[in-house]
């Protein structure tokens, strides 16, 4: 598509909604000043425009930016918007986070409640079973062993789901972050 500054700018914008007004404010403020620096350079503003490529890729690394900036509050929708904003940013992702996420989420909290079911069943509670194999029942007075021992595996794969999660969205951000003009 041929574009020109206005269009160029609109695009962006439309792109960037779900951030704070502030922050798309900066994030156009950026990229109007890095077109005008052009422009003052002798770049056409074409040029430019082809330099700074595609803008619903450069929204994607700003979007991409302010998720991963330190000191933002911890929120439910902060990680709704990290998971769908990941999750869209390529057919991969669209598999790999949600995958990871529910594993190292899903994973740590059966973790929590195991240990939980071990000490209800040891003080006899008839509805929590526990076997090693689905016909051999874990006697009584190993239920709080047996369940730490659960917790233990269920953790682990839990910790290094999060891991891994965390390291390929570290990886996608770093690959948006140099998309973003720089000075």
């Amino acid at each position: 598509m041929e574009w020109n500054k206005r269009a160029y700018l609109d695009m962006f914008s439309t792109q960037l909604r779900h951030l704070p007004q502030e922050e798309r404010l900066d994030a156009i403020r950026e990229i109007e000043d890095a077109i005008e620096d052009g422009m003052t350079g002798g770049l056409s503003e074409r040029a430019i425009l082809l330099r700074l490529g595609d803008p619903r890729k450069l929204a994607k690394a700003y979007q991409s930016d302010y998720l991963t900036k330190d000191g933002l509050t911890f929120s439910l929708r902060r990680i709704w918007l990290m998971l769908s904003f990941y999750s869209t940013t390529g057919l991969l992702s669209a598999i790999v986070v949600p995958l990871l996420a529910t594993i190292a989420y899903g994973f740590g909290f059966v973790a929590v409640i195991t240990p939980i079911a071990g000490i209800l069943r040891s003080l006899g509670v008839p509805w929590i079973s526990m076997s090693f194999t689905g016909e051999n029942d874990v006697p009584l007075n190993w239920s709080i062993p047996y369940s730490l021992v659960v917790t233990a595996f269920l953790g682990i794969i839990a910790y290094f789901s999060r891991k891994a999660l965390t390291t390929y969205l570290q990886f996608l951000s770093k690959q948006y972050s140099k998309l973003i003009p720089r000075n």
